[in-house]
């Protein structure tokens, strides 16, 4: 085996490690871990449209973020193998490559005295990085699907007078319903407390 596979394996191996020996708490932080996720997925999609869903998101909603777009369950084991072959490629620089490696990491080598303390950073930055980029991309797919398709998300809100007023349904609060007016183009969170929305039907030819 070699020193490649031994500290890929290491690390993925201490990750394990730790789940076999605290499943309790590897399950809490790893729920942690998707609420967080989902909620900067939910936080990028609706600001594509105007909305800061933090002003209109109740604790249940976030505790629900990682269920209400399978996107972001699908993002998990992607990014696990994703981080997997960035640290094989990494590995690899360093033996096949370390004059480029150095390079890479902007002269640092493992004998450097700051080494570890960079590789930390490194990883930290990286992760950051990471997470916006792929917040970013996947709200603009979601905002693109809206915009693309808007008949499947036509929808015809009762308000409590009675009326119904169409809307493209962008999502769902605890306590508001996200639209967007497509003859005023602006987004608009109407409130369900109180009776304010009887009733949100779907249109014709919408899913």
């Amino acid at each position: 085996m070699t020193n490649e596979t031994e500290e890929t394996s290491g690390l993925f191996g201490r990750v394990w490690s730790f789940i076999s020996d605290e499943p309790s708490l590897a399950i809490s932080l790893g729920y942690l871990l998707l609420i967080g996720i989902g909620m900067l997925f939910s936080y990028q999609y609706y600001a594509n449209w105007g909305i800061d869903v933090f002003q209109f998101a109740g604790f249940e909603d976030f505790l629900l973020a990682p269920f209400k777009d399978m996107l972001v369950l699908f993002f998990v084991p992607v990014s696990v193998l994703i981080s997997y072959l960035a640290i094989r490629f990494s590995k690899k620089l360093d033996r096949k490559y370390p004059r480029l490696s150095k390079y890479w990491n902007f002269g640092i080598t493992a004998e450097s005295k700051n080494y570890n303390q960079f590789m930390n950073f490194h990883l930290f930055a990286g992760i950051l990085l990471y997470l916006h980029i792929s917040s970013s991309i996947f709200s603009a797919y979601r905002e693109y699907r809206v915009r693309k398709h808007p008949e499947n998300y036509r929808v015809n809100v009762q308000l409590e007078d009675g009326s119904f007023q169409p809307y493209l349904l962008l999502g769902l609060t605890e306590n508001f319903v996200l639209v967007l007016s497509e003859k005023e183009r602006q987004a608009i969170a109407i409130p369900t407390e109180g009776g304010k929305v009887k009733g949100i039907f779907f249109s014709a030819g919408s899913r």
